[in-house]
């Protein structure tokens, strides 16, 4: 419990899903104001960005029934598989005889541990959001297959003034502008969380840092053979922060999503409004 989690793990080995199209977040005119934050110790591995998309990660949508009750968390937590060499089963109800719901790889679609959003206790099972469709999808996984870490911070993106506010705890340390998706490709709303920092091409198109969501894009299937995964990163159109242009991503300017990967953590909730 007392581990700072680390920003990345494994090694990225595959192309981000979230494509120029589904890029286009910017932020809006007003200056961004950031709390002084020491950046991470933890080290991040340098990512070499490829061309090529994602190749079909087959990962089935599911409806998740109701769930048992449990004991609800008082703070956030974020909860990482363990053993890179074990898939995770999610279940419906905490039980070891319970069918699957879905059983997903250690290792997600972006070379990282795949992490999830801790909601509640029950027993040797912990209640957990996962990142997988549809939105917001819920199941139980074992406690004994995940490491759980604390999280700090909170953020709430705002689709209509297109603001990005991070706290932590009561304290605002980031309020931005960025851009978000578009009228035929909007940014999903709903209750998400950072899935992982990945270090990036700072000359890229997806700027120094990409935070992938928790969130796939409803307006759209897949690009280019990839699920559309929805992310905050930086941009190299910084004149388009502030306006609705992307496929669904939030865009921050390259300095703004510099100071996001340093402030936040894997598993950071992210609350998008409309």
């Amino acid at each position: 419990m007392g581990r700072r989690i680390p920003q990345t793990t494994g090694v990225v080995a595959v192309a981000l899903v979230v494509l120029v199209a589904l890029v286009v977040v910017a932020g809006r005119g007003g200056a961004t104001t950031a709390a002084a934050v020491a950046p991470s110790p933890i080290d991040r591995p340098v990512v070499s960005p490829v061309a090529d998309a994602l190749a079909p990660f087959p990962v089935p949508a599911v409806v998740v029934p109701d769930l048992a009750p449990s004991t609800l968390i008082s703070d956030d937590e974020v909860a990482v598989v363990d053993d890179v060499r074990s898939p995770i089963a999610v279940r419906a109800v905490p039980d070891h005889g319970a069918p699957e719901l879905v059983r997903l790889d250690a290792i997600d679609e972006f070379g990282q541990l795949r992490s999830f959003r801790v909601l509640g206790d029950h027993g040797p099972f912990l209640r957990v959001q996962v990142a997988m469709r549809p939105n917001g999808a819920e199941g139980y996984i074992e406690a004994a297959d995940v490491d759980r870490f604390p999280v700090r911070h909170r953020m709430r993106i705002d689709l209509s003034d297109r603001s990005v506010v991070v706290w932590e705890g009561d304290e605002v340390v980031l309020d931005t502008t960025a851009a978000v998706g578009r009228a035929g490709t909007p940014t999903p709303t709903g209750s998400f969380y950072v899935r992982s920092i990945l270090p990036w091409d700072p000359a890229s198109v997806y700027g120094p840092f990409v935070l992938p969501l928790s969130a796939y894009s409803e307006a759209i299937d897949r690009i280019n053979g990839g699920d559309a995964v929805i992310a905050i990163h930086g941009t190299h159109q910084p004149e388009l922060v502030g306006q609705a242009a992307s496929l669904g991503c939030i865009r921050l300017d390259n300095d703004t999503v510099a100071a996001l990967a340093a402030i936040v953590t894997v598993g950071t909730p992210v609350e998008v409004v409309p």
